[in-house]
């Protein structure tokens, strides 16, 4: 992948940070899949995007839509817009 410089940039002075116990994490299961959600029902990125923009990207379909994702994840992740 060619390197491309960054268009913007957040600056952040943390003031106060505040150390958890590692039992926590531990105790969390957040590591541990067993613990995790079950993410079957939640639907793809593609059906959200479909839904949310009423099908008016690509030619509507999942698909195209999973198709245009897939293919700006992979070539222009790092510029701005679709």
């Amino acid at each position: 992948m060619d390197s491309k410089r960054a268009i913007t940039g957040v600056g952040v002075q943390v003031i106060e940070a505040d150390m958890h116990c590692v039992k926590s994490a531990k105790r969390a299961s957040l590591w541990d899949p067993l613990g995790w959600p079950d993410l079957s029902r939640i639907a793809p990125m593609a059906q959200i995007l479909k839904d949310h923009t009423r099908g008016k990207v690509g030619d509507g379909s999942v698909e195209a839509i999973q198709d245009i994702l897939s293919e700006s994840y992979t070539k222009r992740l790092f510029e701005p817009g679709w």
